[in-house]
């Protein structure tokens, strides 16, 4: 999809904006010591880029992320930062611990037995993403190959220049040719 004319770019992820709110979670310790749980999007590399939220400190997912020897990383919003780690650089700060998929597990539990922490790489601003009508959530962001994501279930993400309506008709063609038998369900602009 990255190489079809007038894609500027393109990502996937777990929901589409207008999707309702994540349907996983991440328990974290708030600032006054309770413990509450917080949506989780899990997404692959260039997503904020490709629907327009900005990595306001650190960095973004990187191809590296994605390796199964990479360590736990996530990104959270600003309203995580104020509610869990007010006035402190989160940069490099543990957000929250839980079981990541090992790949090759595959005798035994898809999932690794130690639970690890996942570590703080960036701030994205804060979007409306899990509530369009009202103030951003504290949210967590991490990578669908770091989750376990009990489906086979995306969103592509697609930002383009030019004529949307040409473009659909490029992306379903260019899904297509990859595999006839994956489906696809609504695809419309965010406009």
């Amino acid at each position: 999809v990255r190489r079809i004319n007038g894609v500027r770019s393109a990502s996937m992820a777990q929901t589409m904006p207008t999707g309702g709110p994540a349907t996983a979670s991440a328990t974290v310790r708030l600032a006054s010591g309770e413990n509450v749980r917080t949506p989780m999007l899990m997404l692959y590399t260039d997503y904020f880029s490709t629907v327009g939220v900005p990595i306001v400190l650190g960095r973004d997912f990187n191809a590296g992320d994605l390796r199964e020897d990479a360590g736990a990383v996530c990104i959270v919003n600003e309203a995580f930062v104020r509610a869990v780690l007010p006035g402190e650089n989160p940069i490099g700060k543990p957000c929250f611990s839980g079981r990541r998929p090992r790949v090759r597990d595959t005798l035994q539990s898809r999932y690794g037995t130690e639970t690890e922490a996942y570590e703080i790489v960036g701030i994205a601003k804060d979007s409306r993403y899990t509530n369009p009508k009202g103030e951003p959530l504290p949210v967590v962001y991490t990578t669908f190959l770091q989750t376990g994501t009990g489906r086979g279930q995306m969103v592509l993400h697609v930002r383009v220049s030019g004529n949307t309506s040409e473009m659909v008709s490029r992306l379903r063609h260019e899904v297509s040719n990859l595999d006839a038998t994956l489906p696809m369900f609504d695809i419309h602009t965010l406009e």
